[in-house]
């Protein structure tokens, strides 16, 4: 995972005035950056060299982030699982 970032884009940001389901925007596309903010104030983030699909392997690095706490998490078997509802980060 020591690379160079060459560039970086948002490929998605929530709209609750116009709810669509993010697969449609993220899928697909490796290298994966979520970043959120959760309801109790704490913001997290997370990473997946693999790109989020409906067969995902399960063999690439990842990493979950506690920004508030400044701590890091290495996912061991997968960075992330496909849910047609939801992308889930860790090893679920």
């Amino acid at each position: 995972m020591e690379k160079n970032v060459k560039g970086s884009k948002i490929l998605y940001r929530m709209d609750l005035l116009n709810p669509t389901n993010f697969h449609k925007y993220i899928d697909n596309k490796p290298n994966l950056l979520l970043v959120a903010l959760l309801k109790n104030g704490y913001n997290v983030a997370a990473f997946s060299e693999e790109a989020v699909s409906e067969k995902m392997e399960y063999n690439k690095k990842g990493l979950i982030l506690s920004l508030t706490n400044r701590k890091s998490f290495r996912c061991f078997k997968r960075a992330a699982t496909y849910d047609h509802s939801f992308i889930i980060f860790g090893n679920s």
